[in-house]
């Protein structure tokens, strides 16, 4: 799966290249996954993603004009045309990279799309994660003995050999009765699962990790007393909207047709054709 991983262990006690390579190996699934990392001897710490070659296609982490402040991203972004055209002929990566020197943490809340986006900041000494406001993009992540790991799997967390393997019993009976675990829980204790429109920030200096939600449903507008066929429409607005952004771009479409009405609206409504299908089951 694609996404962003990395390390930051400020006791010194681990074999950050090791580790490192490590991780990208255990989430590399197939011969076109493309692994890429950084590693900071000085700081002990690394910082890298995984992808399969469609997105993000510009070589990273992505790099400031003075070299203080690194970029690692996993998605796209929907609303680049409302964010400036001085940014027309950059990448996302580069997009974000001049949104976050401009605007500080606050750059999140501009973008729109599925994304989840690693910052290493020289200059603030800290690590800044961010995701979009469904969390489309997994990410799991321990601080544990003065030790950050972060990666879209569990598998490369597990990696690090002292990292301890107790199973979360609560999250083990959530999952018994809601076949679904709740919140940031995992199977794991210590290991926790970023929530979408989240900010986790880690400072290197102290080893503390906090995080904050930059957006919530409480922030979408209540309008009282619309009419059924208000709703009816605005829906369909939305739903035509969403299926022409997703389906407009170079690459090659393809719909999870589980033979349901939803999967059968989506199809019907992509204007290009040829669509692939696929089903399983």
């Amino acid at each position: 799966m694609s996404g962003i991983f990395g390390v930051v262990d400020t006791r010194r006690q681990s074999n950050i290249h090791r580790l490192t390579k490590k991780m990208s190996e255990v989430m590399s699934h197939r011969e076109w996954f493309a692994p890429e990392s950084f590693v900071d001897d000085e700081h002990h710490l690394s910082i890298g993603r995984v992808g399969i070659g469609i997105f993000n296609k510009t070589s990273q982490p992505v790099w400031n004009a003075s070299g203080t402040v690194a970029l690692v991203m996993a998605g796209e972004l929907y609303n680049r045309d409302t964010l400036g055209n001085e940014y027309a002929s950059t990448s996302d990566e580069q997009m974000v990279l001049a949104l976050y020197e401009r605007q500080g943490d606050q750059f999140v809340c501009q973008l729109n799309g599925a994304f989840v986006i690693g910052i290493y900041d020289k200059r603030s000494n800290r690590i800044l994660i961010v995701n979009d406001r469904f969390g489309l993009y997994p990410l799991f992540y321990t601080n544990h003995a003065g030790r950050l790991i972060f990666a879209p799997e569990m598998k490369a967390i597990l990696c690090d050999e002292s990292f301890p393997r107790k199973i979360d019993l609560t999250g083990l009976a959530q999952y018994v009765r809601f076949q679904h675990l709740l919140g940031e829980r995992t199977f794991f204790e210590d290991i926790h699962f970023l929530s979408g429109a989240s900010v986790l920030t880690y400072d290197i200096s102290t080893g503390s990790c906090s995080v904050r939600r930059y957006w919530s449903y409480d922030e979408i507008p209540y309008r009282p007393k619309v009419q059924f066929e208000e709703l009816v429409e605005e829906t369909g607005r939305l739903f035509r909207r969403a299926i022409k952004r997703l389906s407009s771009d170079s690459h090659r479409l393809g719909v999870y047709l589980s033979g349901g009405l939803d999967s059968r609206s989506i199809l019907g409504m992509i204007d290009r054709r040829p669509v692939a299908s696929l089903t399983y089951g």
